[in-house]
């Protein structure tokens, strides 16, 4: 009984590392090819300035 407690806790040691793995690469945009990053970059709601006036995409609704 007490190996199989064993095994459990070595898979899920070994699912944690992979999925560390997973989002360093996505982090690091290893990963991610253009299209994925445009999508994310419109998902996160961000303003940028565009001359003097600071636009923001949730009041403004479109992304610059």
């Amino acid at each position: 009984m007490k190996k199989m407690q064993f095994y459990w806790i070595y898979l899920l040691y070994f699912c944690a590392a992979i999925l560390k793995e997973l989002y360093y690469l996505i982090l690091t945009n290893k990963i991610i090819n253009y299209e994925m990053k445009q999508i994310i970059k419109k998902l996160i709601p961000t303003g940028k300035r565009v001359g003097n006036a600071f636009k923001s995409n949730i009041t403004n609704g479109q992304y610059i």
